[in-house]
């Protein structure tokens, strides 16, 4: 008996990580897991300033139609995906901007102004694509509290951090989550960070909810995207694969 449920998200779907996020949801298509949540930014930009306005790039905006017709829901992934400031003065600020998030936590820093516009250009480009979603998710799951008001004004449905998902309408139900993440920038980094998710799976084991976030850096290492697809094997066996706007209707 299944208990409990999981989702399976593919992350920084833009596109220049348009032919690597295609292979990850063929291989996710091959082991049953058809209906990923793709969460989509809207203007990528590199780490050489290069821009990728998703309107300029049709082919992938017909394939995320069509993947959204096949039922996987579509989430808006910031802006760009790359912080335009340097993060406020502290070593904590310092470690999270450079270590985990290594230049893309977009939002953390935000005031509510920014954000909103950052949110109303993004929010127009998948509209003109034909892209509608109602939910928003920050790079590296960082966003500060003006992104999150600016998030409540524009009407967004929900968003999520690293431990949570949050609900922005009605009473703002918040559900405690494990999360699964195995981007890494090399291999030395890969294999400890998997044997470290194989401690957090363990101990969410009881969680009612599992998110697994897969990248288009997943693809380095063969080995390593199996290590992945082997997660999400062991984890459709024992819960049900749904969606955010499941989890929030």
């Amino acid at each position: 008996m299944k208990t409990g449920s999981f989702t399976v998200e593919v992350h920084d779907v833009a596109p220049p990580t348009f032919d690597a996020c295609k292979k990850i949801c063929a291989a996710l298509d091959r082991i049953g897991v058809p209906q990923p949540s793709l969460l989509v930014v809207p203007r990528y930009e590199d780490d050489h300033g290069a821009r990728f306005d998703l309107r300029d790039h049709p082919a992938v905006a017909e394939w995320l139609r069509a993947r959204q017709a096949a039922g996987s829901e579509l989430i808006q992934h910031g802006l760009s995906h790359r912080a335009e400031m340097p993060p406020p003065p502290g070593i904590g600020h310092w470690l999270m901007h450079h270590l985990f998030a290594r230049g893309r936590a977009e939002f953390a820093h935000l005031s509510t102004e920014q954000a909103t516009a950052r949110l109303w250009v993004g929010a127009h480009i998948l509209q003109t694509c034909g892209l509608p979603t109602q939910g928003f998710i920050a790079p590296a799951w960082q966003q500060s509290p003006g992104s999150l008001q600016a998030l409540r004004r524009a009407k967004y449905r929900f968003t999520a951090f690293f431990n949570k998902v949050l609900s922005l309408t009605g009473r703002g139900q918040t559900i405690r989550t494990a999360v699964l993440t195995f981007d890494a920038p090399n291999l030395a980094v890969a294999w400890p960070k998997s044997v470290l998710m194989g401690g957090i799976q363990r101990l969410g084991s009881s969680a009612g909810v599992v998110r697994v976030a897969l990248h288009p850096a997943d693809l380095q290492f063969p080995a390593y995207l199996d290590h992945i697809l082997g997660c999400i094997r062991k984890l459709s066996r024992q819960r049900q694969l749904i969606s955010y706007r499941r989890w929030l209707s």
